[in-house]
């Protein structure tokens, strides 16, 4: 604005901090909301300047997106899409996800790849050695995501012999599956034609592999007409609903489901963190349908 009211030799309007566009105010011109004696106009906020003012959360001085306060004046938080270092392995966003074998979990925690123990982002004998480590109880940053390369639900030296061969070459990385197979099974002698249920668990402390219908589980027998799976890892429930073209008569596995077992190797999970809830069924004869959950 112009307080003295009068243009300068080059400027049009009064009212205009510079309205001739030469870059420079006149001597009485101030910006906008910058004229401390008129009490129409309230402080600017400046993000960056490190004082907090209306409309911020945080205001640090600087420019970076790597610490708590991102250069917009906003608090940093998981899912933000910038990596707050020291906190956080990795955000990607709205695409952290537990549902992933590989890459940025909705905790900003990275789940590495199957067989990189230590965490360097590659799989060499170091890794080898680390699982090694862990399967005779010492001290370890091992995961069951990373060292159970066999995917039998424990690290031993059999996961160690393992990755060493595929660092060797005498393995391909197919070899190497460090996800959980759970099983549904029937246990009692009914006859079972169809059946629809649910597997909770929140309790196993990760998801399993995929979301929605892309979830990776597969019928565990050859006389299933059709199955259908839907996994849904923010309610941690997966949803199954299984026709068989014959009766399953048990003891027999229903179907299995690939789950990223993503515990510290002294904390494994077990069969009791999945509990199965049976929706319906459809079965030949009286027998009452008992089913079970087994790696």
């Amino acid at each position: 604005m112009d307080l003295d009211r009068v243009v300068d030799p080059f400027e049009t309007d009064p009212n205009e901090a510079d309205s001739d566009g030469d870059g420079w105010l006149d001597g009485a011109e101030v910006e906008a909301g910058t004229n401390p004696l008129d009490p129409t106009e309230s402080p600017r906020a400046v993000c960056g300047n490190g004082v907090i003012e209306v409309g911020e959360q945080c205001d640090d001085g600087n420019a970076s997106n790597g610490d708590a306060c991102l250069n917009s004046c906003l608090l940093a938080y998981c899912g933000d899409g910038y990596l707050w270092r020291g906190v956080e392995d990795c955000d990607d966003g709205a695409a952290n996800s537990d549902a992933v074998e590989v890459g940025c979990g909705s905790g900003c925690v990275y789940r590495a790849a199957c067989g990189d123990a230590n965490g360097d982002g590659v799989v060499t004998a170091a890794d080898a050695v680390e699982v090694a480590v862990a399967a005779v109880g010492t001290a370890s940053a091992c995961r069951y995501s990373s060292c159970d390369v066999n995917g039998d639900g424990r690290v031993t030296v059999q996961d160690a012999a393992l990755l060493l061969h595929f660092t060797e070459g005498a393995e391909t990385a197919a070899a190497l599956d460090c996800t959980l197979k759970v099983t549904v099974a029937l246990d009692s002698a009914s006859a079972v034609e169809r059946l629809i249920g649910r597997v909770q668990y929140a309790a196993a402390g990760s998801s399993f592999v995929g979301e929605g219908a892309l979830v990776d589980c597969k019928s565990a027998g050859p006389d299933v007409a059709l199955a259908a799976f839907r996994n849904d890892p923010a309610v941690h429930s997966l949803t199954a609903d299984v026709t068989f073209s014959v009766p399953v008569v048990g003891p027999a596995d229903l179907f299995l489901c690939r789950f990223v077992h993503d515990r510290p190797v002294e904390d494994p999970v077990a069969p009791e963190d999945f509990r199965f809830t049976l929706v319906s069924a459809e079965a030949a004869g009286e027998r009452p349908i008992r089913l079970n959950i087994h790696f």
